[in-house]
């Protein structure tokens, strides 16, 4: 055999690529103060493993794989120390590294926002410079070997979180200590790509369609792409959308004219828009229509006119006194939920000076709004030259289909390439993070949940919650939750807003499981913008939060309102308010806070302070069944807050029947 025709030598792959500490591990890099610091990675097999920080050092022995892990002693703050490591064989230095506060950012869009989409906002003074590690995005079946990325500073605002960078700041300036950042957030994610299978299993809801998807994810015609890179996951997402739901459902025989001016609707339902339908009562994808009857000055009688409807979530059909006039959109997909409708009417349309606007709104599917014609109000309008009619106002609406959640369901099992399947961020990221060692979790998500499962939020937050904490065994790794913002039209009550059940959710999964309650955002909404772009309190409030509860003291926290009595004049609300009094803001004694009455009608409830943390509410003479605060998508109009400046938690209770006044003071 000649030398060509040899085959090549083989070479110790391990030992030619010398020692690889975990991703994590990189020039630039913070590691926890006060905590043994796991490390962790690959060397030549079976080898004496030496780390040296400092004048620290720990020893371990790589595995027959060469897989290695060790731990080295707490270690106080400092700057612009090196990393070893050594296999005896090979070495890998690591520099810049500094010792402080780690935090994992993790959740959705908004834990995204990246700096570089705050032009305008100056940067805050860095009493020590931020330093941020952002997880590339994986969504390999079964879960990448680890996590890729640098750590960078805020110089560049790219690729830093917003409301992590007001978050780190304020935490190095409390402290006085260098702040590092780990975001493994994703945009347009649901809470169940970030649960473990194990934990998924475990609920009802999700258990025969997370059994379907571990029997299919596998399969040959699921994964038919040669290249993972080339998959493109919106496709993939868009197909399984349509085997859900492949197109609407045909109206009804009594409403296939319901676009004429002749045809009646003093039977429909009428609502104020803009607004979701599912404000209207109705939490769920389908099919909904709309009229409007206008009075047309009899100037503009033949002429062109303008009709502007502002956002329709998330595909509509129109039409002007019974004639199409322009469709935007298509309800099998994730485009156009908030794209402005403006559209032409011809004329030859405008010849009644009572006209009709019909539209047929629709959505299959959607990641964190519903639906219908959304807004804003100042993009509602019918015009004529400069002329203008406002549209917004009392609507007639009906149902026309309820298409049920299936193809928001059937989004998590798209597989692979797709982030929003079912445990794919778990198993790419938060798996593959774990353990490095940190002070604490920072959670904002639940908008992606608040049309599918709003109902099961509580129960996967806590899950995630108990399932990472397994991660980083021996610590009760703390948890800082965000409620969700306000968003959209603001209402004083609003009984199917699901956007308030996530909320509860949030609130109860956070005191529950860690003790704390999240931290309160619904004061840093947008009515517009579904990323609004106030990141700079909630930032703050979460690192006052911290230090409060690290320091001790008062903990810095919204009122919660733990019960609710009443008799036939009055009710009394108990709040717990962490040593602070209750405030009712600038309209007392009306705050916010309403009464539902057993036929459904909502009155708001004058309020006094009882006690500082005791409201006394005084109650109309109808039988009132329900007491609620903020229990809408959007309570930034309420105004029951705390001595600390933070509005209250919305909530939603039942009345007990009260106690005797002797036995209420003795509670007290």
């Amino acid at each position: 055999m000649t030398a060509a025709d040899r085959p090549p030598e083989k070479k110790h792959s391990e030992q030619a690529a010398g020692i690889r500490p975990a991703g994590l591990f990189r020039d630039g890099m913070i590691l926890q103060r006060g905590m043994p610091l796991p490390i962790w990675g690959k060397a030549a097999p079976s080898r004496r493993i030496v780390c040296r920080l400092g004048n620290l050092e720990a020893v371990t022995y790589s595995g027959p794989d060469g897989e290695f892990f060790l731990k080295l002693p707490p270690c106080p703050a400092g700057n612009n120390l090196e990393l070893l490591l050594s296999d005896g064989i090979s070495e890998c230095r690591i520099g810049n590294v500094a010792v402080g506060e780690v935090f994992l950012l993790s959740g959705q869009s908004n834990m995204e926002f990246d700096l570089a989409q705050m032009p305008d906002t100056p940067l805050e003074k860095e009493t020590h410079p931020l330093r941020i590690f952002r997880v590339r995005p994986q969504a390999v079946p079964g879960g990448a070997a680890d996590v890729s990325g640098e750590w960078n500073t805020s110089e560049s605002r790219s690729g830093f979180s917003a409301l992590g960078y007001f978050f780190g700041v304020r935490i190095a300036e409390l402290w006085d200590v260098p702040v590092g950042l780990i975001d493994a957030s994703r945009g347009g994610v649901g809470i169940e790509s970030f649960l473990p299978e194990y934990e998924l299993r475990q609920i009802p809801f999700y258990r025969e369609l997370i059994e379907e998807y571990e029997k299919t994810r596998f399969l040959p015609e699921c994964n038919p792409e040669q290249n993972l890179e080339k998959c493109s996951a919106g496709q993939r997402l868009l197909h399984v959308i349509r085997d859900a739901q492949s197109a609407l459902p045909p109206l009804p025989e009594d409403r296939k004219e319901w676009n004429l001016p002749e045809c009646g609707d003093a039977d429909w339902q009428e609502q104020d828009l803009p607004d979701s339908w599912t404000h209207a009562g109705h939490p769920h994808p389908g099919l909904f229509l709309y009229r409007k009857r206008v009075a047309i000055p009899g100037h503009w009688l033949g002429k062109p006119l303008t009709l502007s409807l502002g956002a329709c979530d998330r595909a509509d059909v129109t039409y002007f006194n019974g004639i199409r006039i322009g469709a935007t959109g298509n309800a099998a997909e994730l485009n156009d939920w908030n794209t402005r409708r403006l559209y032409t009417v011809p004329a030859e349309c405008n010849t009644k000076r009572e006209a009709l606007i019909a539209v047929q709104a629709a959505a299959l599917c959607s990641v964190c709004t519903f639906g219908g014609l959304t807004g804003p109000l100042e993009s509602m309008y019918l015009a004529c030259g400069e002329e203008r009619i406002p549209l917004g106002g009392v609507w007639k609406i009906r149902e026309a289909a309820d298409t049920g959640d299936l193809p928001m369901r059937r989004m998590l099992l798209t597989g692979a390439g797709e982030p929003k399947s079912f445990h794919m961020l778990y198993d790419n990221s938060i798996r593959r993070i774990a353990p490095f060692a940190l002070r604490a979790v920072l959670w904002y998500q639940g908008e992606a949940n608040t049309l599918c499962g709003a109902q099961q939020y509580e129960r996967l937050l806590k899950g995630l919650i108990r399932s990472w904490r397994r991660l980083w065994p021996g610590s009760e790794l703390l948890f800082l939750i965000f409620q969700l913002p306000g968003f959209q039209r603001p209402h004083a009550y609003s009984p199917g807003s699901q956007w308030a059940v996530v909320r509860e959710a949030q609130l109860r999964a956070a005191l529950e499981e860690t003790g704390i309650p999240p931290v309160i955002m619904t004061d840093c909404g947008d009515v517009n913008e579904l990323h609004p772009p106030e990141k700079k309190r909630p930032g703050f409030r979460a690192a006052q939060m911290l230090d409060s509860l690290v320091r001790g003291g008062n903990l810095f926290a919204a009122p919660v309102c733990l019960s609710a009595e009443k008799n036939t004049q009055e009710a009394f609300l108990r709040f717990e308010t962490y040593g602070e009094s209750l405030t009712l803001g600038p309209d007392a004694p009306y705050c916010g806070i309403v009464g539902i009455s057993e036929s459904g009608r909502v009155y708001p409830l004058p309020a006094e302070l009882d006690t500082p943390d005791r409201l006394r509410l005084k109650l109309p003479s109808e039988t009132i069944v329900q007491i609620a605060c903020g229990w809408c998508d959007n309570p930034s109009e309420v105004k029951l807050g705390s001595t600390n400046g933070l509005p209250a938690f919305p909530f939603r209770m039942v009345p007990a029947p009260a106690h005797r006044k002797e036995d209420r003071e003795a509670s007290r």
